[in-house]
């Protein structure tokens, strides 16, 4: 499932293609690359974050935006996987999500916190047995 065949469809077919709109078919499991909130440009955080997404399918990759309040997103990060489906609107190449759109996400490995505070944990639950 190449996003780049499934946009070039979206994108070319029927007259709603020459206004710069069309819809992704089909369901597609997708790497997050990049998870952003763009709400606030000023690095204040917003109540209700819009994620920007850089999602990647093998070799294409395209960027989607939360269009409305998608609860799978939160805590979405590089790594986890999504899984898109109920053909999401396409616009001038960027996917708008909704509630309704995103079938499920997959959590990623994480970063592993320090050895340092690892040690620190362990040296904690050993003080608390005794």
């Amino acid at each position: 499932f190449w996003l780049k065949t499934e946009f070039w469809r979206a994108m070319s077919a029927g007259p709603q293609a020459q206004q710069g709109f069309g819809h992704l078919p089909g369901e597609h499991k997708l790497l997050v690359l990049q998870a952003s909130d763009i709400s606030s440009p000023t690095g204040i955080v917003s109540r209700s974050p819009i994620l920007k997404l850089v999602l990647a399918s093998g070799e294409e990759r395209c960027t989607a935006l939360e269009y409305r309040p998608v609860r799978a997103l939160r805590g979405v990060q590089a790594g986890d996987t999504v899984v898109i489906g109920q053909e999401p609107v396409v616009r001038h190449g960027v996917m708008l999500l909704e509630q309704h759109n995103v079938l499920g996400v997959t959590n990623g490995p994480r970063e592993q916190q320090p050895q340092q505070e690892q040690q620190q944990q362990q040296q904690q639950q050993q003080q608390q047995q005794q």
